[in-house]
């Protein structure tokens, strides 16, 4: 009886990684897939962005400019060793006319 207890908690086992295989798998697929009309697209494209900087060495910052209570550009910062700064802005108000 202890034996098939066993057995049943490998087979589970077994069945659980092959799950999770699958799903990344499935995910992996999914993400080969992504056009450039996919939000998501970019978002995993800016990932892989910060990520290669920081393993460049640059440290990866960001900056909220506002007016009082209202936020007028949100900029993400990339910043070597030796001082210099460069900013992407991501968000910017539009201005009034």
């Amino acid at each position: 009886m202890v034996k098939d207890i066993y057995a049943a908690m490998i087979v589970r086992m077994i069945v659980m990684i092959d799950a999770k295989s699958i799903i990344n798998f499935v995910g992996r697929m999914k993400m080969s897939r992504l056009t450039k009309d996919d939000p998501v697209y970019y978002k995993v494209e800016m990932n892989k962005l910060i990520k290669q900087a920081k393993e460049n060495g640059l440290q990866v910052g960001y900056e909220v400019c506002s007016q009082g209570a209202k936020i007028t550009r949100v900029q993400v910062h990339f910043m070597n060793t030796t001082g210099e700064i460069a900013g992407a802005t991501v968000y910017e108000q539009e201005r009034e006319v």
